[in-house]
């Protein structure tokens, strides 16, 4: 009998044990995040590019969002927001948000829904600090 209740109380004990939980640190989606913004590096300045008629370098990338499309997909939409500016970082500035889909074919991702506005002393946008 007490090789059975020892059995029970080791099965209790072990049962009721805390988890050990698996979060994502702030450090942890910044990396993603920023992995995610290098990948899609060429297609952020070839819309900027096609939007203003030639390359304009950027800074303070953000991921704004990211949707999967139906659960299990690897088809995604990903809003990026950065703000543009010309030599050493001299005006004008416009702050961009672009959304990117990876609906094609050969998992390319199309830029569409294209906003620029320009940026002024009053309406300035603040950067997140790089990592």
């Amino acid at each position: 009998m007490k090789p059975i209740v020892s059995l029970l109380v080791l099965i209790l004990i072990v049962s009721l044990a805390p988890l050990k939980a698996f979060a994502d640190t702030s450090n942890d989606i910044h990396l993603k995040d920023d992995l995610i913004l290098i990948l899609l590096e060429p297609y952020i300045s070839k819309e900027i590019k096609q939007h203003f008629g030639e390359l304009k370098e950027y800074d303070c990338a953000q991921i704004k969002s990211i949707k999967r499309h139906g659960q299990g997909s690897y088809l995604f939409t990903v809003d990026v927001k950065v703000i543009t500016f010309e030599d050493a970082h001299n005006p004008p500035n416009y702050f961009v948000n672009i959304t990117f889909t990876n609906n094609s074919i050969g998992g390319e991702w199309i830029g569409s829904n294209f906003k620029s506005k320009v940026l002024t002393a009053e309406n300035t946008i603040p950067c997140s600090p790089p990592l």
